[in-house]
């Protein structure tokens, strides 16, 4: 038999994005609603590079707009439930 499980998350569960440095792995938290307001240019901790790009511009915005739609889009009244499906583990076999 095979089994497997989804997940769900509904927009208006969503409370913060967690960003996570890939070199040094701190973690910053970044509360929804709420202004971005230079928090991912680079690490608070090792401050390597994250939204930030020299000479090219910030990606910065690109992340504040989602943050905002997804706000926007939570509190619409609409006429079906919207929600987000997150990865699972593989589905595991019992014999």
């Amino acid at each position: 038999m095979t089994t497997q499980t989804q997940q769900f998350i509904e927009l208006s569960d969503v409370i913060a994005l967690r960003c996570e440095c890939r070199h040094c792995k701190a973690v910053l938290l970044i509360p929804i609603p709420g202004d971005i307001n230079g928090a991912l240019l680079k690490c608070p901790k090792c401050r390597h590079e994250w939204a930030g790009q020299e000479h090219v511009g910030t990606k910065e915005p690109d992340v504040q707009r989602f943050v905002d739609s997804l706000r926007f889009v939570s509190e619409l009244k609409l006429g079906c439930s919207l929600t987000l499906e997150t990865k699972t583990t593989p589905p595991t076999t019992k014999s």
